[in-house]
């Protein structure tokens, strides 16, 4: 089964799309060819301006939950380290692997997804600052609480 990363649709959407607006809620999908759900946000700007940047929680029959990160653009490491600030404190610290390999925009993280810290602070903050080097993005968690509480209920952890 080939898994789509949600990085990847959104390039997409948002190159035939043009300019399109930050997403400013929390939304949940569920692809029925793959069995793959989850719940996701994403800063989809004008790719001049800098392109897409999301954060999604999710899982398939064959994978257990993971956070996953993706980008337009490319972070050239294999592996890279993301930190998350929620509200003005950091949450936790985690390590992510591509998530397809031999692309470089789209990140994994069984280990950030098995952080009971994390999963409070991603269900109960009100923004999140992702920091991965140099880059940070800051995107909101309203509407995070019911997507991932409904994604927390189907998907298993680790």
């Amino acid at each position: 089964m080939r898994v789509i990363p949600l990085g990847m649709i959104v390039a997409a959407m948002a190159s035939m799309a043009g300019s399109t607006a930050a997403q400013d809620r929390w939304e949940t999908f569920e692809h029925a060819a793959t069995e793959r759900q989850g719940a996701y946000i994403c800063d989809a700007r004008d790719p001049s301006q800098g392109g897409f940047f999301c954060v999604e929680l999710a899982c398939s029959p064959d994978q257990p939950l993971a956070v996953e990160i993706s980008r337009s653009g490319a972070w050239l490491a294999e592996e890279l380290e993301a930190q998350f600030v929620i509200n003005g404190a950091v949450r936790g610290v985690h390590q992510f692997a591509q998530s397809v390999p031999g692309t470089a925009s789209s990140y994994r993280s069984e280990a950030a997804a098995q952080d009971d810290t994390l999963r409070y602070w991603l269900l109960n903050g009100r923004a999140i600052d992702l920091r991965v080097g140099d880059a940070e993005q800051r995107l909101s968690l309203s509407g995070s609480s019911l997507a991932l509480r409904d994604v927390l209920a189907a998907c298993p952890i680790g």
